[in-house]
């Protein structure tokens, strides 16, 4: 009757508190406090009817709250080894906690999965819940579950280090070290996030006995023999027995590694004390392991017999360890409820689809009937409006290209008649010095001859100075005149003149070679023009081409004259070039220079085959 009276208590005082708004995290963690209370001394009646009542208070309508409660079903239903039960809430409680982004929530759940895997001996299953409790812990940033993820996960690591050397898994040295020096990093990363409070010390003693236990498997028993006694202390405050065993245990390994053989068997002595009369599965593995360790002391002092009986009882603990283990039964559960999920997300999203695709459908003939509208609205006024702006652009572009051609054909006069002038003048200089000035200074060197004869000894030196004077400004006057107007053109023609630029221009670097096919002489004018234009492409390929050959081809036919000229040089971009502005009259030049003499100037350049100049002009007839 009193325990009735207790339960109707606890039910009134759920369902009042539960309601209130303000307040509802802390009342709810005193409740979850008393539930943790009455499993610890299996009350389990007790702790479940509290959960029941917190189940249908309004507390259970907040999804944050309800992952909370849970959590505490879980742990109950832990105790009471209702593992599927205790999986099916954890499965549901990650899935919707993901959903929502509760990363706190979502950490606490893989961790407990994790911590179910572990005991089921499911090492890959483990690792991946572990690993994910720590990426859920990082995008919350707790201090607490950080610690405690980097705690499963260090754990993991020293697990396999601690294999390795007890010879239960093969590794390289690459794996080995990694699997140390990854236990070293999350063990010490735990200890840094933990926060330093009572209710934490449990986990933070669990940490520095892991560490312990990494140093000694690293042969380094005085580094892990500072962390034993005050781990003891962690353990004795929270009367943790489970955990006293354990660290008394491995504090007897590492006094063996230290040869204290004695301190080794009073530890292990101390270790069995706190677990002989416990029969849970994690009691057991631990008198198991002390069993071990003292049956391996013993073997070392010769003591056969007592090493042959902990040797006997750890051999039969080690039977009753597996037929309590629940790897398949976790498995298995997990496997079905993830498929049962599956099947029902599958349902739910092909629901969801079939009505977003509805929607989608009506939103989209509404949208149709309102686009068909506006077109037929603003077609008419959009065409009209493009044809009178076509219209305008035509008339814009007919007068830009007029006024373009009208600009370019302006330029190539202008140019032409600036380079006719600059020839005309050069002309004009040439003949004055050929004619004139050298006809002058010839005249000069015939009477200064005259005077050197008819005084013959008795000339003065002064005359021959003056006679090498003379004869010197000559020479420099002929090759100026040439200079300006080729001598050679005017005297013998085009044709010539190109044989005398192939051999000016000659040189050991390049050679230029001239052909000629049925030249006769031109109009002077023209002769000249033409021959500055060659000129300027030869100078063009000294300049540019880094050619070693290159061949000049004159053809005369049906009243034009076609010039070809090649050579293997490197080659250019001849759009980038024409845009260039270059000495002399230049390609753009040229080709001005050509198009008012109503010819045809092309080239074709590449870095494979060199340049390739194409000149077709008409030949002016010759005035009677």
């Amino acid at each position: 009757m009193k325990n009735f009276f207790k339960k109707v208590i606890i039910v009134a005082l759920v369902a009042t508190n539960a309601t209130l708004v303000f307040g509802q995290e802390m009342f709810l963690d005193s409740i979850l406090s008393k539930i943790k209370s009455d499993s610890k001394f299996e009350s389990y009646e007790n702790a479940q009817i509290v959960l029941d009542s917190l189940k249908n208070s309004a507390s259970y309508t907040k999804q944050s709250l309800i992952l909370k409660i849970d959590l505490a079903q879980v742990e109950l239903f832990r105790i009471q080894n209702k593992n599927e039960e205790a999986i099916k809430i954890l499965l549901n409680g990650l899935q919707k906690s993901e959903i929502e982004n509760y990363f706190g929530y979502a950490s606490d759940y893989s961790f407990e999965l994790g911590r179910y895997f572990s005991r089921a001996k499911n090492e890959p299953k483990t690792i991946e819940y572990y690993r994910k409790s720590l990426k859920f812990a990082i995008k919350d940033n707790d201090s607490l579950r950080l610690s405690y993820s980097y705690l499963a996960n260090g754990s993991i690591h020293l697990k396999d280090y601690q294999k390795y050397n007890q010879g239960y898994l093969k590794m390289d040295s690459v794996q080995m070290y990694k699997s140390r020096d990854s236990a070293l990093f999350y063990h010490l990363r735990t200890l840094k996030f933990f926060p330093k409070l009572e209710r934490n010390r449990t986990y933070f003693g669990v940490a520095n006995r892991n560490l312990m236990i990494l140093y000694y498997y690293n042969n380094e028993f005085e580094r892990a023999k500072k962390y034993g006694e005050p781990t003891l202390i962690y353990f004795r405050k929270k009367r943790d027995t489970i955990n006293l065993s354990s660290t008394l245990n491995v504090m007897g390994a590492v006094s063996l590694g230290l040869l204290d053989y004695e301190q080794s068997e009073a530890y292990y002595k101390q270790s069995l004390e706190f677990v002989k009369n416990k029969r849970d599965l994690e009691s057991n593995g631990a008198r198991e392991s002390v069993y071990q360790n003292l049956s391996h002391i013993y073997s070392l002092q010769k003591n056969f017999e007592k090493a042959y009986e902990y040797r006997r009882r750890a051999h039969f603990l080690t039977d009753s360890i597996y037929n309590q283990s629940d790897n398949t039964e976790v498995s298995e559960f997990e496997v079905k409820f993830n498929l049962s999920e599956t099947e029902k997300i599958a349902e739910q999203e092909k629901s969801r689809r079939q009505r977003t695709e509805l929607w989608l459908y009506i939103i989209s003939i509404i949208s149709v009937l309102v686009l068909l509208l506006l077109f037929t609205v603003f077609r008419s006024r959009r065409l009209k409006r493009e044809k009178q702006l076509l219209v305008l652009e035509q008339e814009t572009l007919v007068k830009e290209r007029a006024l373009e051609k009208i600009q370019n054909e302006a330029q190539i006069k202008i140019l032409n008649a600036t380079i006719d002038g600059k020839e005309t003048e050069r002309r004009h200089i040439a003949e004055i010095l050929h004619n004139s000035v050298s006809a002058l200074l010839s005249s000069a060197g015939l009477h200064l001859q005259a005077a050197k004869m008819t005084l013959k000894e008795q000339a003065p030196e002064e005359i021959a100075k003056t006679q090498d004077i003379v004869s010197e400004a000559g020479e420099k006057i002929r090759d100026l005149s040439h200079t300006l107007i080729s001598s050679v053109l005017l005297k013998f023609g085009l044709a010539f003149a190109m044989d005398d630029l192939c051999e000016k221009y000659s040189n050991s670097k390049i050679t230029f070679k001239a052909e000629s096919n049925n030249i006769k002489r031109f109009e002077s004018e023209f002769e000249i023009k033409m021959h500055s234009i060659i000129e300027e492409l030869i100078n063009n390929i000294l300049k540019h081409s880094n050619a070693s050959y290159a061949n000049i081809l004159l053809k005369q036919y049906d009243g034009k004259l076609e010039v070809r000229i090649f050579d293997n040089g490197t080659g250019f971009d001849v759009a980038q070039m024409k845009k260039k502005k270059k000495v002399g009259l230049g390609l753009t030049q040229i080709e001005a220079r050509i198009k008012m003499m109503n010819g045809v100037f092309d080239i074709k350049s590449s870095e494979e085959t060199g340049t390739r100049i194409y000149i077709n002009v008409p030949v002016p007839v010759k005035k009677a």
